[in-house]
């Protein structure tokens, strides 16, 4: 009897370490099985695609890799431009410029932040030039490499009044036009064509009336202009006349 108990608990003992190692063996194979079909479905490959869906994801393979690889071998190239008043308040609205020398690009308008995001300039020499109405001109000069940061201050402007006239106070004929140009400006207006110089968005000018009167506004308070007269058969000659913002009795005879 004793034997027959003994024979029962030794078959149970090996029953059940049977199915110990058996449940052991199975186990990573279970796992496997259970991860290996979405292991599979992620890396799904291109060939077992439709033809449409392969090329898609070719196309969208390759720019992922052309952003990434042109991401990692050029630098931030960009200014950010932001225009503001006297007192440093941001002005929306203001047009900006790059200049090269006699060559004038506009880039663009500020937003509503008073900022503009540009390319940044590579050259000898450059600058920056912010316009808005009601304001004076602003500009920011800079060699080789515009900054990464750049402040236009508009400043507070004001208005020159005056009037044209010919030999023996005639007016002059229609289309005559007065500019002003800033005396820190002067040399480097000096010798350009009239054309050129009406075309620089830094410079103001105005057309005269039948009686040749003029009226030119935005231009900074308190700084020193020299007017010139031209166009429309009024020719740019004689010595300009000088005239600061507020001046309302400017004679430019010529």
């Amino acid at each position: 009897m004793s034997i027959r108990i003994g024979f029962a608990c030794v078959s149970v003992v090996c029953i059940a370490g049977a199915l110990w190692l058996g449940l052991a063996r199975n186990a990573p194979a279970a796992s496997a099985s259970a991860v290996e079909p979405s292991v599979v479905a992620a890396a799904k490959p291109l060939e077992s695609m439709p033809d449409d869906t392969r090329q898609s994801a070719r196309s969208a393979i390759a720019e992922a890799r052309a952003s990434n690889l042109a991401s990692a071998a050029l630098p931030q190239t960009v200014t950010r431009i932001r225009t503001v008043d006297s007192v440093g308040a941001r002005v929306a609205g203001a047009v900006v410029h790059a200049t090269h020398g006699d060559a004038y690009r506009r880039l663009g308008t500020s937003d509503a932040r008073g900022e503009l995001e540009v390319a940044r300039e590579f050259a000898p020499w450059g600058a920056f030039a912010a316009r808005a109405p009601g304001r004076a001109a602003a500009r920011v000069c800079w060699n080789g490499e515009a900054p990464s940061e750049v402040e236009l201050r508009l400043a507070d402007a004001g208005t020159i009044r005056g009037r044209v006239t010919l030999v023996g106070g005639a007016p002059p004929p229609p289309g005559c036009q007065v500019l002003a140009v800033p005396v820190d400006r002067s040399q480097t207006a000096f010798g350009r064509d009239l054309e050129s110089l009406l075309s620089d968005p830094e410079l103001r000018v105005a057309m005269t009336d039948t009686a040749g009167g003029f009226e030119i506004d935005d231009l900074e308070l308190g700084e020193l202009h020299e007017l010139h007269a031209g166009g429309g058969g009024c020719l740019l000659a004689g010595a300009p006349v000088r005239a600061r913002p507020g001046d309302r009795s400017v004679v430019l005879d010529r």
